[in-house]
């Protein structure tokens, strides 16, 4: 879907905020944002896996 756009964002964009959320059901939420480009991106990773991976919109 981003022909990789996403290794480029993680690799050479600024990370911009992280957060982890641990919760007992889910075990632990991580969200990545990312600034590339003048663009903002956010992943989104449960458990090590990574579930979505989106451009911002502003």
């Amino acid at each position: 879907m981003y022909n990789g756009l996403d290794w480029e964002v993680a690799k050479y964009g600024q990370l911009f905020d992280r957060t982890d959320l641990e919760n007992k059901n889910y075990g632990v939420v991580t969200t990545k944002i990312y600034k590339y480009q003048e663009k903002f991106y956010v992943e989104v990773w449960q458990n090590g896996i990574r579930l979505i991976f989106i451009e911002l919109i502003d």
